[in-house]
């Protein structure tokens, strides 16, 4: 496999890899992403594998640094071509974004300028590529994130390419090409549904032949993405919402009609029901530009419980 090489990230600060850690690592692994927090024995880590000029490596991120002086550690194995590693990286963590503005505007707010102090710097990582962020929006849709994730595990294991390293494998999250000509019944074995079945392979062919540039979106405004995934079978505007949010990484974009969302506002800006897709809309207005980072902050603090 060759020796293990290693390059370095320069993210804007702050920026904190160690508190996105924190935030997502109790959840179980979805087959790709391996979020590992510290503990007595070792320094928190994310893992994952992706696909670098036509070849599969192994990357370890670390932060040792403070927010306000980030620097991400990338350790890598099989060795890959270096620039667009970094390339991919870049896209994968965010060094395009900065929470400054966010950060001032909520300092103002009694709800978040405590949460933003207790995730400090936490920036949201995106998915490698945009074709994952919308099979997985289509494995999340109308069932809970954690049996989501233990299908989508299923998926990644049965079908993504795997590399092996000190005699462990790990996994890809599957191409385009591999999902687009599998029979029905190999992924309602591993627990989707008929509807997501169809949706998966419908929208995989759609990539696979070149029908529909789903990395192109990238180019796109929101507006202009919203417009695309919703003229394809399955994806609505919740799933384009979800895809421009935490694939795109577009920060005035939240997934409104999202439950956990709607509660996360409900409880913590309005009577402590859970609000609908248009109250939600309504509530974040000031939010704005920043309506990404707001719900992302909030759903790590209804889950973790830090502050409240």
């Amino acid at each position: 496999m060759g020796r293990e090489t290693k390059v370095i990230l320069h993210p804007q600060p702050p920026y904190d890899l160690n508190k996105y850690i924190q935030a997502l690592g109790d959840f179980t692994s979805d087959g790709v992403n391996v979020f590992k927090k510290a503990d007595l024995l070792g320094q928190a880590y994310y893992q994952r594998v992706i696909k670098v000029g036509g070849k599969y490596t192994l990357f370890t991120a670390y932060q040792k640094t403070p927010a306000d002086r980030p620097k991400i550690v990338i350790q890598f194995k099989p060795r890959v071509n270096k620039k667009e590693l970094k390339e991919k990286l870049a896209w994968i963590f965010g060094l395009d974004e900065s929470l400054k503005g966010f950060y001032q505007r909520a300092k103002k707010d009694p709800v978040l300028s405590k949460v933003t102090e207790q995730f400090y710097g936490m920036v949201p990582i995106r998915t490698a590529t945009v074709f994952e962020m919308v099979i997985t929006a289509i494995t999340e849709q109308q069932i809970s994130l954690a049996v989501a994730v233990k299908i989508r595990a299923r998926l990644v294991k049965r079908f993504g390419e795997s590399i092996k390293l000190n005699g462990e494998k790990y996994y890809a999250f599957p191409t385009p090409e591999k999902l687009a000509f599998l029979k029905p019944s190999e992924l309602l074995k591993i627990g989707l549904s008929h509807q997501k079945v169809s949706y998966i392979i419908g929208f995989s062919k759609k990539v696979a032949v070149g029908e529909f540039d789903v990395e192109g979106l990238k180019k796109k405004s929101d507006k202009e993405v919203i417009e695309k995934l919703t003229q394809i079978k399955g994806l609505g505007v919740w799933t384009a919402e979800y895809v421009l949010a935490r694939g795109l990484g577009r920060t005035d974009v939240f997934p409104a009609d999202d439950l956990g969302v709607r509660t996360a506002i409900g409880k913590l800006y309005g009577t402590g029901k859970i609000v609908s897709a248009q109250e939600a809309r309504k509530i974040l207005v000031k939010w704005k530009p920043y309506r990404r980072y707001t719900t992302f902050y909030l759903l790590c603090a209804g889950r973790l419980n830090p502050v409240m």
